[in-house]
């Protein structure tokens, strides 16, 4: 199936070269076009429009956040089913750290009125995202403030009830929390080492 999906993406990546629109398309390794089929007539016929641009569409969804820090070791994970449950990752590094936006969106909170996170700044992106980060050192964004995705939010530090220097990062959609690692980068490979 996989093989039948990528034959058909070449195939119309091919077709629609000499088109002044291009989409972007995953790189196919070189083992599986070798295997691609000598005689055309064997090709599956294309994949219709409107499938291509929602696979696209999906591929830019799962990359909507970026890791918040540039190198940070992984100290706790999503754990919402305990008894204190924890809706984030910790991720730990050096104190001063520098901690980058997630995604773009618009900084709704920053301060450090919620108990046990320090000081923490919430950004709010398109279609009810948000992120949150805790534990900061210090804040270099305000309250209204737009950012783009990797701009510096402000840097690592132990405020709040924590036990050592970390960021608490939290992703959460329309409200409620959602795992950060099924939409970060190479994060559902780390979810299941």
């Amino acid at each position: 199936m996989k093989f039948t999906l990528i034959a058909a993406l070449l195939l119309l990546v091919s077709v629609n070269c000499s088109s002044p629109q291009k989409r972007p398309v995953g790189k196919v390794s070189p083992d599986l076009k070798s295997r691609s089929p000598a005689n055309e007539d064997q090709l599956p016929p294309p994949i219709p429009e409107d499938r291509v641009l929602s696979q696209w569409q999906e591929e830019r969804r799962q990359n909507f956040f970026d890791w918040p820090v540039d190198d940070a070791r992984m100290t706790r994970g999503f754990l919402p089913n305990r008894r204190r449950p924890h809706l984030g990752l910790d991720l730990a590094a050096p104190q001063g750290t520098r901690i980058l936006a997630s995604h773009d969106g618009v900084v709704i909170y920053a301060g450090r009125d919620f108990h046990g996170f320090g000081k923490m700044v919430m950004v709010e992106g398109a279609q009810g995202w948000a992120t949150l980060y805790a534990h900061l050192s210090v804040i270099q964004v305000k309250e209204g403030d737009r950012l783009r995705q990797g701009e510096l939010i402000g840097k690592m530090g132990r405020t709040g009830r924590a036990t050592g220097v970390h960021l608490h990062f939290e992703v959460r959609r329309k409200d409620g929390p959602v795992d950060p690692l099924n939409y970060l980068p190479g994060g559902t490979s780390l979810a299941r080492q």
